[in-house]
């Protein structure tokens, strides 16, 4: 597996004179002294990389003092010049130093606070406080400037590679990896953005995970690896037959609500570090994770799809973690500190699953995003890996929520091939509706919260049209587009530009003008195509696929005697199967809700009455709940409102805005 290039990061890393070997932490006088000439080690934490180990020789009361050196692939730069940065009673100036060390280098090493006796560091600096004697004890805090090479540290996790093992029938192992039906969105919005971009994404019950790179496909964890640190101790805990130990969920409810980096390094040490996380992510079936050398947590390496099936493993039903093991493990990553609820939480906003993790290293910022969203109708996990050379930490985290927002704006129908959010015509997350008024193409701005702006005019010569419908995304780009039908019987596709106009229009079809009726159905058939269906004089739902290139398909029949019904509208949402649904309106001016079985609807729940058959319609997500909800006109106004589970409607909003044909 590719590493990271060139990495190596100088920091500075805070212990105390304890921690560098006195026997004991604590000097006593009956207690036999160490070795000066025999190397002992100790540890530093350090945020979002893992235990760091430094080589000490040497006593503070004997002779040359303390001597500190790295060990492995570790250095330590000024070994000659250790300084002493705290003595008892200047803890302020310690925390000062520290947090200043935060400031400007990016990454911090957690001090370990021990009493130790007076005595003088390699280059003479005597440890005591006033007034104290050599044989009284002082807390020392020591400032050392260490370097990593990373790159060393990721090359010798080789033999930690995981191994695919899944069984075929896991639920939340691989299927396909292919690339997003709107990757030239995705492209364009990565090309702008700084670095390496690596997403991917998969919906509930689909196999097929979607990807997207620009430049490198992997990427060192961070903090990421604390979910893989959680699943292996479960692991660790199902095989040995037991639940959680309270002492487990002592150290996993701050890993991932917090962040916290020694309770990682002491459950990573618990499970049996890298190669027992490797052993368990081999179970799951991932298959481009190298988890990090000894206690380098930070430093494993990985993929986008991979961190997927990771996140799987909590949303679904597996035979890798049970279902007790999953559910706490998503409360937890539900219940994350404010300060770190960010990244791939935008688009779906509140309640997602989500753990983040950012690392500075020599070769810039590596800043990254996992979660899961249970949004219906549409649950699914995403992943996002980000790295750049010259942006900051807080660049790489409007990179992702960027692509986050794409991501759920075009989020699978639930078969696993996404359509684009029908209705969002400028690109910022809101649906939006359009309407005919004489030859006026009009939007009302979508606001968030289920509301619409007043309408503004957007073109003119829209005479000779009699019917306009959103399917979703039809070109492929991204963008939702238009089909209108001429009064000839014409079928028109108007692409989206994505800035709420509409490109020149093709034609798509001939001899439409025979259908009563005629409605945008989004995806009907959950093929991952958009479709639109009519109505023709024997009564028949007649269905039409729409190909990103060429004319509408005809499909087949796929419902028969609907002559009482005079209007249909496509939403997604009367249900959780992810298929589009539809509100049907009768003569008699009564709507029902149906659902798609894919070959037919089905059901007839009366969802509303006095409804005006040719003025509804169906803008997509109004409110952002993640069903597609409904709009009609009246004579003197426009209504919208909100599509519960079932087709139960309740009002959003009433527009005064008469004489109008809304898209449907």
């Amino acid at each position: 597996m590719p590493s990271p290039s060139h990495p190596v990061r100088q920091i500075t890393v805070l212990v105390t004179a304890g921690a560098l070997g006195l026997a004991g932490g604590v000097a006593a006088p009956t207690q036999a002294a160490p070795d000066p000439a025999t190397p002992r080690t100790t540890t530093v934490v350090c945020d979002q990389l893992g235990e760091v180990p430094l080589e000490v020789t040497g006593r503070l009361d004997g002779p040359g003092g303390v001597r500190v050196a790295g060990k492995g692939p570790v250095t330590v730069s000024n070994a000659s010049a250790i300084r002493v940065v705290a003595r008892s009673g200047a803890a302020r100036r310690a925390a000062a130093l520290e947090k200043r060390a935060v400031k400007t280098k990016g990454l911090r090493c957690e001090p370990v606070t021990v009493r130790t006796t007076a005595g003088q560091l390699g280059d003479g600096t005597k440890v005591a406080a006033a007034g104290m004697t050599a044989a009284q004890s002082v807390d020392a805090t020591l400032q050392v400037d260490v370097t990593f090479d990373t790159d060393a540290i990721v090359r010798a996790a080789a033999d930690n590679v995981v191994t695919a093992a899944a069984a075929a029938n896991d639920p939340a192992g691989y299927g396909k990896v292919e690339a997003f039906p709107y990757a030239s969105q995705l492209s364009s919005y990565t090309a702008s953005r700084s670095g390496s971009v690596a997403l991917a994404y998969r919906s509930m019950g689909s196999s097929t995970i979607y990807s997207h790179v620009k430049g490198s496909a992997t990427n060192v964890t961070a903090s990421i690896v604390k979910v893989a640190v959680m699943a292996t101790v479960m692991d660790k805990a199902q095989r040995e037959g037991r639940a959680l130990s309270s002492w487990e969920k002592s150290q996993m409810v701050p890993m991932i609500r917090y962040s916290d980096n020694a309770a990682t390094t002491r459950l990573w040490n618990h499970v049996g570090r890298g190669p027992a996380v490797g052993a368990v992510l081999g179970k799951m079936g991932l298959r481009q994770t190298t988890p990090g050398y000894a206690g380098y947590w930070g430093l494993t390496v990985t993929s986008a799809p991979d961190q997927v099936v990771l996140v799987d493993h909590f949303s679904r039903t597996n035979p890798v973690i049970n279902n007790t093991n999953r559910a706490y493990g998503l409360s937890l990553m539900r219940s994350v500190a404010s300060d770190q609820d960010w990244g791939v939480t935008s688009g779906p906003g509140d309640d997602i699953a989500v753990k983040n993790g950012w690392l500075p290293r020599s070769d810039g910022w590596h800043v990254n995003s996992v979660g899961y969203s249970h949004k219906t109708p549409i649950p699914y996990s995403v992943a996002a890996l980000t790295h750049s050379s010259s942006a900051g930490m807080s660049t790489q985290i409007a990179t992702i929520e960027g692509a986050s927002r794409i991501i759920w704006n075009g989020r699978s129908t639930g078969s696993g091939s996404p359509a684009t959010r029908r209705g969002d015509w400028n690109g910022d997350g809101r649906a939006d509706l359009l309407a005919i008024r004489g030859d006026q193409l009009y939007i009302m701005w979508g606001k968030g919260a289920g509301q619409v702006s007043g309408a503004s005019g957007i073109s003119g010569g829209w005479t000779s049209t009699n019917w306009i419908g959103s399917p979703g995304d039809v070109t492929g780009d991204g963008r939702p587009d238009l089909v209108a039908r001429r009064s000839n019987g014409d079928l028109m596709l108007y692409p989206g530009n994505g800035r709420s106009g509409l490109q020149a229009p093709r034609r798509i079809g001939v001899r439409f003008g025979s259908l009563a009726f005629m409605a945008a159905s989004g995806d009907f058939d959950g093929n991952g195509r958009p479709d639109l269906i009519g109505r023709n004089s024997a009564g028949e739902l007649r269905l039409y696929e729409l190909p990103a290139s060429g004319n509408a398909l005809y499909k087949g029949v796929v419902g028969t005697r609907w002559n009482q019904m005079n209007a249909l509208v496509g939403v997604r949402g009367v249900n959780t199967d992810g298929r589009s649904d539809g509100i049907g309106v009768r003569r008699d001016g009564n709507a029902y809700a149906y659902t798609s079985t894919g070959k037919n609807y089905i059901g007839a729940t009366l969802v509303g009455t006095g409804w005006i058959p040719s003025r509804e319609a169906g803008p997509g997500d109004l409110n952002g709940d993640g069903r597609e909800d409904v709009a009609r006109a009246t004579a003197t106004q426009v209504k919208t409102y909100r599509l519960a589970t079932g087709g139960g409607l309740t009002t959003l909003q009433s527009i005064g805005l008469g004489g109008v044909r809304l898209l449907a």
